[in-house]
């Protein structure tokens, strides 16, 4: 078993589980708040997107714990500032999902979409600032609807600040995809949680 550092029992030591701790706390009242207002408060939406948020976070908080019993683990810069990233993804967004305490409030689809990108932009400060981004075309085109999926929530036009649109639900289904390719064939994302010989996003 390697020796951890204290930056790694800092963050997925504490923050990490506190973190998805604290997204379960607030997911699961929600639900049935969903299911008695029917789905306006919150609404199914919003409940899906943070189910998204904490099944991404959770599997990744998994493989940074079993990935820390290895011999050659190395917890360095890139992948504390890494994980630091998705800490504070996962906590903003429930609170711009509005769901941090009842009654709920209308969540911020923009910020929403916003919070999203974040977990792109964290596998890039881990992958690309040790020169290991990835080098298939479909690596590339599924980051890339990574990157564009939020970013068009974010660019869509809104009767209201707040307000959702049917494009919405197909974005998270989208989103939702992604994250089951992720799941289930991490290889196509060149995903070091597929190889299991370190860390990388």
């Amino acid at each position: 078993m390697s020796q951890k550092p204290k930056k790694y029992y800092i963050v997925v030591g504490l923050l990490y589980p506190a973190a998805v701790g604290a997204g379960l706390a607030w997911f699961v009242p929600a639900v049935p708040a969903a299911y008695r207002s029917h789905g306006q408060e919150p609404t199914w939406w919003t409940v899906f997107f943070a189910a998204w948020f904490l099944l991404y976070h959770s599997i990744w908080f998994l493989h940074s714990v079993r990935t820390a019993d290895k011999k050659n683990f190395d917890y360095d810069r890139p992948v504390f500032i890494s994980d630091l990233v998705d800490v504070i993804a996962l906590f903003v967004a429930f609170s711009v999902l509005g769901l941090t305490a009842p009654p709920f409030s209308h969540s911020h689809s923009q910020l929403v979409y916003g919070i999203t990108l974040l977990i792109p932009v964290s596998a890039l400060i881990d992958r690309g600032v040790r020169h290991t981004l990835p080098n298939k075309p479909c690596a590339w085109i599924l980051f890339s609807l990574a990157v564009v999926l939020p970013a068009i929530g974010i660019c869509l036009r809104r009767q209201q600040p707040n307000s959702l649109v049917v494009y919405d639900c197909g974005l998270l289904v989208g989103l939702y995809v992604l994250l089951g390719i992720y799941i289930v064939f991490p290889a196509a994302y060149q995903s070091l949680l597929a190889v299991k010989k370190g860390r990388g996003t």
